[in-house]
Formats: C-alpha cells, sequence, structure tokens
C-alpha cells in the first residue's frame, strides 16, 4: 500500500458517509452537524439533566461560537432547550425535547443501515481492529493539534 492509501480511502469514506447521512437527515429538516450534535447529547445526557455548552465544546472539539449557533439553531426547531443551573446561575445545561428523543429512534435506524452497508462482508474481528487504529489514529490527530496549538 503507497504512503498516502490511508489517507485517501478516509476522505473517500468521509465524503460517501457524509452524502449518505445528508439524505438520511434531509426530512427532519436538520443539517449533518445538527443531527451528530443531537446524537451526541442523546448518548451524553446523563439522567435528563443534561450538559453544559462548554463540556459539549471540550469533547466535540468545536469553537464556542460554533456551538453556539448550533445550540441555538436546535433550539428554534424545537428539539433542546436551555435550563438554568440550580447551583450556579451563570450556566446552563442543555435539555433535550421530546423531539429530540424521537428523533433517536429513526436516527439509530439509519446508523445501523449505514453501519450495515460500510462494514458489509468484513469480518467482525477485522471491524473491531479497524475501529481501534481509527480511534489511535484520531487520538494521534488530537495529540498533535493539542501540541501545535501549544507552540
Amino acid at each position: 500500500m503507497d504512503d498516502q492509501a490511508v489517507m485517501h480511502y478516509l476522505r473517500q469514506i468521509n465524503v460517501l458517509l457524509e452524502q449518505m447521512c445528508k439524505e438520511h437527515i434531509a426530512d427532519n429538516g436538520l443539517t449533518t452537524s445538527q443531527s451528530f450534535c443531537i446524537a451526541y447529547l442523546l448518548r451524553h445526557n446523563a439522567e435528563d439533566e443534561g450538559i453544559c455548552p462548554t463540556e459539549l465544546c471540550r469533547a466535540s472539539g468545536v469553537s464556542r461560537p460554533a456551538i453556539s449557533a448550533l445550540l441555538k439553531e436546535l433550539k428554534k426547531k424545537g428539539y433542546l432547550e436551555m435550563a438554568a443551573d440550580p447551583g450556579d446561575d451563570r450556566k446552563k445545561h442543555i435539555v433535550l425535547t421530546e423531539k429530540a428523543r424521537e428523533y433517536e429512534q429513526k436516527m439509530q435506524e439509519d446508523m445501523n443501515r449505514t453501519r450495515d452497508c460500510l462494514c458489509k462482508d468484513i469480518p467482525e474481528e477485522d471491524v473491531r481492529i479497524t475501529e481501534r487504529c481509527l480511534g489511535i489514529m484520531l487520538k494521534n490527530l488530537k495529540q498533535e493539534t493539542k501540541r501545535r496549538n501549544d507552540l
């Protein structure tokens, strides 16, 4: 395999996954970023208490202004609300609405179909190895990005 093959495949896979995601979410009036944000919040929304936007920025690696704009749109579309923190008036929590919870089922079905397509004809052991390798690659890129930002 040539030196650029992994990056080439990752770029192609990313483009095709973006296309599939856009097709899946188009009828809900959401963008890909909004859909991924809802998915993240559904996975990390501990006992419906919500997480704060700062935690979402930290976890996603997305800037505060970008997260603010994303949350504003999702609130306007009825997928979330912002609730005051009882212990700190300055702090807000992101709380998902029933509309977001209903979207979760459709999103899960779409993700399962996409994963099935992506991993078709690949033995499960190879899928696990690929997941591990991709996780390491992501960690490496995050470390390099942090190193460059710290310069």
